[in-house]
Parts: C-alpha cells; structure tokens; sequence
C-alpha cells in the first residue's frame, strides 16, 4: 500500500463512521497525505438570525478538512487545540470547499492550517488545528466492532472519562448507550446506567433560599472506574 492508498483507506475508514460529516453532507478528497478537501453546500437549515451562514457550520467543515488530513499516517490522531478567523459572511446556496494542508508533523503534535472558500473562490475563513497522535492504529481501531463496552477499555482511557450530565430524571434506572469522550476528544460507545441525585440546593442552613427545579441526572459507567 502506498502511502497516499493509506491516506486514503483512513479516510474510507475514518468516514464510515462520521455520522456528523455524513449528515451535513461533507465530502472529502485526499490529494496527498497531511492534505484534504472537504467540501458542502450551505442550506437554508444552517442559517443563523441575520439571514448568514452560522459560524459553527463553517467550522465543523474546516475541522472535518483538519481531521482527515491529521490521519492520514494510520495513526489515531485527535485535536488538541483550534481557532478560526471568519472573513466573510457564507450564505444560502454557496458551496464551500476547506483546503487542509500540513505545516507540521512531529513525533506527536502537528500543526495544520484550513483556508475555507466559496465556488467563486473567494475566502471566507482561516482555521488553524493543533493535533495529538495517539499510539494506536487508526485502521486496526475503527476495524473493531462497534459499541465496545467500558469492560474493554484501556484503564488510562477510562480515568480521561468525561461522563455527559443531564436534566432528565424520567430517564432514572434505565440503561442507556451513551458516546463518552475520552481526554476530550476520541469517542467510544459504551453502556451507561443512569442514576439519580439529589435536586441541587443552595441557600441558609434553614433551607430559605432553596433553588426548586427538576432532579439532575448523572451518567455513570456500569464498570467501575479504577
């Protein structure tokens, strides 16, 4: 396999399961490891209140274009850090295409830079990634059969949990699968059992002053965390 075929089967493989480019219509060409277009048409659904683009869509498909060029090396790689610069305003209709390209790649951080542009060519934003290669095989990991339960974790992965809090107490004592992050960045599924607390209360030791609202709801892994 050359190394632009391996560019290219981790974005086949990397894709398969991006749920979120998938649904915003993103598409991606590899034109060379460390680079990657990502193009997708602007929809009236992705309109703030001033009739414009919002901003979030923009950057979702400057990072996709950042997150297919970073793993292109068959190595898991995951954001460290990003900012974006907004030049000018995206609106209904136009096409854009966020062209990533590769400034530089040690032996774990790499630093990338996004120029997003409309099908006139005109550049509407900058973006800039940090990344954090991680010591896994991209193509062995996504290879792995989905929903692996906390049981299978790597203990290291599962002390980086970070669990999803929710205001749903009608949700208490049922088992959920929920998408955990994990060192805030590589996501797995994992069985979840949600588990009720105490309504939240702040106040004088006499209780004047208690906040009334719903019961908070706290996910917590079926597995202990060691």
């Amino acid at each position: 396999m050359t190394d632009l075929e391996q560019a290219r089967a981790c974005r086949d493989a990397m894709y398969a399961r991006d749920l979120a480019s998938q649904a915003l219509g993103i598409e991606v060409t590899i034109a060379q490891p460390g680079s990657a277009e990502a193009r997708m048409s602007i929809t009236a659904a992705m309109l703030n209140g001033f009739g414009i683009c919002h901003g979030g869509y923009v950057f979702a498909l400057a990072d996709a274009a950042f997150a297919f060029a970073c793993n292109a090396y068959n190595r898991v790689t995951v954001a460290a850090g990003a900012s974006i610069d907004f030049l000018k305003p995206v609106h209904a209709g136009d096409v854009l295409s966020a062209n990533a390209r590769e400034i530089h790649r040690g032996r774990r951080a790499g630093l990338y830079e996004v120029s997003v542009r409309t099908q006139d060519d005109g550049r509407v934003a900058m973006f800039q990634g940090r990344s954090s290669a991680l010591d896994r095989s991209l193509l062995d990991d996504l290879d792995q059969a989905p929903g692996r339960t906390a049981a299978h974790l790597p203990l290291e992965e599962m002390r980086g949990m970070h669990l999803e809090h929710q205001r749903a107490p009608q949700d208490a004592g049922r088992d959920l699968r929920r998408q955990v992050v994990f060192h805030g960045a590589a996501k797995h599924d994992v069985d979840v059992e949600v588990v009720a607390l105490p309504p939240y209360r702040q106040g004088r030791a006499d209780g004047a002053g208690d906040t009334a609202g719903d019961q908070e709801v706290l996910e917590q892994p079926r597995h202990p965390i060691p």
